[in-house]
């Protein structure tokens, strides 16, 4: 059945003659060619929202080990600006917070970084990969999305994790569909 829409001025009709569906984190993970041989593994994509959650078996997901988590990195900054406002009386803006996450060269006074940290965001991050019945002391953990570039720093000292990978590329899932497609497009020109 054909769908049609007006969008930006001109006419379009679509018909969608085939789908394929991924969740969001695992079109990331088959980049990595290196975690292939890997029997399972833990795929964690840190978003604004949410963090998307799944295990990995044998190169596939199961709808059963899939789990999407309001412990987005807003709740990560929004604890972080809570403890200053606290200790310091500050109150320090969401890019402030993101620089010293990242580690990166700014005024911000050495009293306010001590206290801009992301351990206890990453510590219930891991509890509730816990909480689903996933184990990161034995199977690598990857952790991607905008969040995993604001938390790397912190990944490894949370916790004695098995083999953290942290893909900081925030376009990663986006490049990862798209090689996608194209692997879906050039076996359909073979057809």
């Amino acid at each position: 059945q054909p769908v049609s829409f007006r969008f930006e001025g001109l006419e379009y009709t679509v018909t969608i003659t085939d789908m394929s569906i991924f969740p969001q984190g695992y079109s990331a993970y088959i980049l990595q060619t290196d975690l292939q041989r890997e029997p399972s593994i833990i795929v964690a994509d840190c978003g604004g929202w949410t963090v998307d959650i799944m295990r990995v078996d044998n190169k596939k997901t199961d709808a059963a080990s899939c789990y999407s988590e309001p412990i987005g990195m807003i709740q990560c900054l929004g604890g972080i600006t809570e403890n200053v406002r606290r200790a310091l009386g500050l109150s320090l803006t969401e890019a402030q917070i993101e620089s010293v996450l990242r580690g990166d060269v700014n005024s911000i006074p050495d009293e306010v970084k001590e206290i801009v940290r992301a351990e206890e965001y990453v510590s219930a991050l891991l509890a509730k990969i816990t909480e689903h019945g996933m184990d990161y002391r034995i199977m690598p953990a990857v952790f991607l999305g905008g969040g995993a570039a604001l938390m790397k720093r912190y990944v490894p000292a949370a916790v004695k994790l098995f083999r953290p990978i942290i893909l900081d590329d925030v376009r990663l899932n986006a490049k990862a569909y798209e090689r996608i497609a194209e692997s879906y497009r050039v076996r359909e020109n073979r057809a």
